[in-house]
């Protein structure tokens, strides 16, 4: 027995036995030259008309002493002038217009799924940077606006470790970083925390809580999880978070038993129930099922616009970030450069950070590209092209149809012009498929609830995600590629009828 598995057990078995901002002063920008920049934005990344800011309130003002700069915090009421989608995924959506106003998930309301009617409204709270200028002010960098910790907070419900026994670890920490040598410490840190992580797990399992393996913080995926325990909190549920690097790392999590749900790419779900690619020389996994497909995801081979990287093959030999370990962007990382010839043994240098850290190497210049599969737009992408000169590298159709011979699964998509700030072209590239999937036993009652969360969350799921205004139960198969649970299968039948009933 391994000493990680030895002393999970031994831990599993002890426990069960045991300020406001700063006011810049009369003279900053003023609820009038706000709506005016608002106004100003959505005309030139949407169509000319769609939109009309009814009213623009200023909430609060601070002054970045360095700069000079003022960040302006403020509420805007817009109305649609004519029917149009913001859901869809083939022009700039929700998404974009989220990051264009320095807004959130969060601080988003009022877009319908399936399109928003002439005359709804919707309302934006989001924050603007101000710079002086000759003929007034000039608006520059949007800003998310500050969540308090109860709002970006979100945990499992009971079943963390007791602060004592939290404690007794930490200081098992502090002794081996003491006693050991700097690669060690690093790796028993790394094992501290999942071995955390796994006796936590095996905790909500014992009182019977649904558990759902996500993603790193910063990733759709995790975002999507914390967003689920709130939606089936309001059910009179509780739901166990896992963290972790990925799809990868969550397949492993769903075989061992530590959780009931897992959020995974549909190419990796497919390798996984095959015992192929990376899987290869394990048993297939081959009671993996699917419950349903949430929506799609695209790589991006991001670098700056300045790097002279025009296609993939000019990173060989270059300092490239392909995603963490475990992950399913490291996975489709090593499949488009291998469609130019380019292991991850010809880079110069491979790092795996999550997606934020890895962005902001590129701009620091430590690296010259990063690649990534995630949602369109990226936020994190997003935000960052919004202050420095980004560019998607693109594929050609050669390369995406070479890539789907021998990747099933995986398929041409297009990241539509001005999803980016800067990018005027459509950037054609790989596109995979988030699903939800679990192992056949899965009761049929544990199904309906994790379908109702995600199908039914509405607006409690998009205060965490607007990706839950791409999933709905006419798109729930779309892209499967393990079989369906039958329990999912009626449910998803009974929850289309549902949505087409009068």
């Amino acid at each position: 027995m391994s000493l990680r598995r030895f002393l999970s057990l031994v831990l599993f078995a002890s426990i069960l036995g045991a300020t406001a901002p700063a006011v810049a002063g009369d003279d900053s920008p003023d609820g009038g030259d706000v709506k005016g920049e608002v106004q100003e934005r959505l005309d030139a990344w949407f169509e000319g008309g769609l939109f009309r800011v009814k009213r623009c309130e200023v909430l609060a003002t601070r002054v970045e002493e360095e700069s000079a700069a003022v960040v302006v915090r403020y509420r805007a009421d817009v109305r649609f002038q004519r029917d149009h989608d913001l859901t869809r995924l083939d022009a700039v959506n929700v998404g974009t217009l989220v990051e264009l106003l320095g807004s959130s998930s969060r601080w988003t309301s009022g877009v319908a799924v399936g399109g928003n009617r002439r005359g709804d409204l919707l309302r934006v709270e989001g924050s603007l940077v101000f710079e002086r200028a000759e003929d007034g002010w000039r608006a520059g960098v949007s800003q998310r606006p500050l969540e308090s910790a109860a709002d970006s907070a979100a945990t499992g419900g009971e079943g963390a470790l007791p602060p004592e026994l939290r404690a007794q670890l930490e200081e098992l920490g502090k002794a081996v970083e003491a006693a050991g040598d700097e690669e060690g410490e690093e790796s028993f840190g790394i094992e501290l925390g999942e071995l955390v992580a796994d006796v936590e797990c095996r905790m909500a399992g014992d009182t019977g809580r649904l558990r759902l393996a996500s993603g790193a913080p910063s990733t759709e995926y995790n975002a999507l999880g914390r967003g689920l325990i709130e939606v089936v909190a309001e059910a009179g549920g509780e739901l166990h978070l896992r963290e972790s690097t990925g799809s990868v790392a969550n397949v492993g999590l769903l075989r061992d038993g530590l959780v009931d749900v897992a959020l995974v790419q549909n190419d990796i779900a497919h390798l996984a129930h095959q015992g192929r690619g990376l899987f290869q020389g394990r048993l297939p996994m081959t009671e993996l099922r699917a419950l349903c497909s949430l929506f799609p995801e695209v790589v991006h081979v991001v670098t700056l616009a300045d790097s002279g990287i025009e296609t993939v093959a000019d990173l060989r030999g270059q300092a490239v970030d392909v995603g963490p370990d475990e992950s399913g962007s490291r996975v489709n990382a090593a499949q488009v450069l291998g469609l130019y010839g380019v292991g991850l043994t010809d880079l110069g240098r491979v790092q795996g950070k999550p997606p934020g850290d890895a962005l902001d190497d590129l701009l620091a210049g430590r690296i010259k590209a990063a690649i990534m599969t995630g949602v369109y737009p990226y936020p994190e992408i997003a935000r960052r092209a919004r202050v420095a000169p980004l560019r998607l590298v693109p594929l050609t159709q050669a390369d995406v149809d070479a890539a789907a011979e021998t990747a099933p699964f995986v398929g041409a998509m297009t990241i539509p012009a001005g999803s980016y700030a800067g990018q005027e072209d459509p950037v054609l590239t790989l596109g995979v498929a988030a699903l939800v999937v679990a192992r056949e036993e899965l009761g049929a009652g544990q199904v309906d609830a994790i379908l109702d969360a995600f199908m039914g969350g509405g607006e409690t799921l998009a205060r965490h995600s607007l990706q839950a205004y791409f999933i709905s139960p006419a798109s729930a198969e779309r892209g499967l590629s393990i079989p369906l649970h039958p329990a999912a299968w009626r449910k998803l039948e009974q929850l289309r009828a549902d949505s087409t009933s009068p």
